[in-house]
């Protein structure tokens, strides 16, 4: 089964560092950055890439809309061990059988 990945586009020089979308990400994926745009504030971007799921929940909480969320499917990892498990367990279930 694919699972979704997400990522976060962050137009720097729009966001005002409300932190809106740092507490509505629900896997902790955005922070503010330490350093700030040109207007003075401090800017979201992602510290944890590889936990987004592309919810967007961060661009639909955000006042100023300068939050785009691109996501894709990608292949689970592990579904090649699960399958090749499922049918040597399914093997040894009727092989016991016989």
């Amino acid at each position: 089964m694919a699972k979704n990945k997400g990522a976060v586009i962050v137009d720097v020089e729009r966001c005002k560092g409300c932190n809106l979308c740092v507490i509505a990400c629900p896997q902790d994926v955005l922070l503010l950055n330490k350093e700030a745009n040109t207007k003075g504030y401090n800017y979201s971007y992602m510290e944890e890439p590889e936990a987004c799921t592309g919810c967007t929940a961060c661009a639909t909480i955000c006042p100023d809309a300068c939050i785009t969320v691109y996501r894709t499917k990608v292949p689970d990892e592990l579904a090649p061990k699960r399958v090749a498990k499922k049918l040597t367990s399914a093997y040894f279930k009727t092989s016991k059988k016989n």
